[in-house]
């Protein structure tokens, strides 16, 4: 069973992508967008402290993401290449999504 946090978190992810979706739904015609980034593991050096001992298997790529993977990610969303992309979540998990069920434990 996962934990309260876990459940928080996810809650959280949730909220910001439908908050993307009604921005873009009330703002896009003055110029305003808003997307998400949703990252899975990111392999940061707290992140690599606290799994120290995590398998990763379960991600297709097999690795965490770099913490600049998520910055281009990121960049890319707020660069004119994606001028028409709005009220939409970018996945940043190495395929973990398509995958899926992700361990809980």
């Amino acid at each position: 069973a996962g934990s309260p946090m876990q459940a928080g978190y996810g809650a959280a992810k949730a909220g910001l992508a439908s908050l993307a979706r009604s921005v873009t739904a009330e703002y896009s015609r003055e110029g305003i967008r808003m997307n998400v980034v949703t990252c899975g593991p990111v392999a940061t050096p707290v992140a690599q402290a606290a799994q120290a001992h995590a398998r990763l298997d379960w991600i297709p790529m097999g690795r965490a993401a770099s913490s600049q993977e998520v910055a281009d990610a990121t960049v890319f969303l707020a660069s004119p290449l994606s001028s028409y992309i709005s009220g939409q979540s970018l996945v940043v998990d190495g395929g973990a999504t398509a995958a899926g069920p992700f361990p809980t434990g």
